[in-house]
């Protein structure tokens, strides 16, 4: 089974707020995602997939200078 990621996990790596999140999401912009009852969940693989897809595949964070954690 592949590692689940909440909305919070992924906010935490792209260093957004929820609510711009929930907004790429809803244009169709986010990872791909699956809901479990009420959740919303994204598998680890596929956000990675994603990421590397949208250019941020080598993402710096501006106050550590080192690349995102990845899961």
């Amino acid at each position: 089974m592949t590692a689940q990621l909440t909305r919070k996990d992924i906010v935490k790596v792209l260093k957004i707020s929820l609510v711009k999140f929930d907004r790429m999401r809803q244009a169709g912009d986010g990872p791909p995602e699956w809901k479990m009852g009420r959740s919303v969940r994204f598998s680890a693989p596929a956000f990675n997939d994603w990421l590397d897809r949208q250019g941020r595949g080598i993402v710096v964070a501006k106050k550590k200078e080192q690349p995102v954690k990845r899961f």
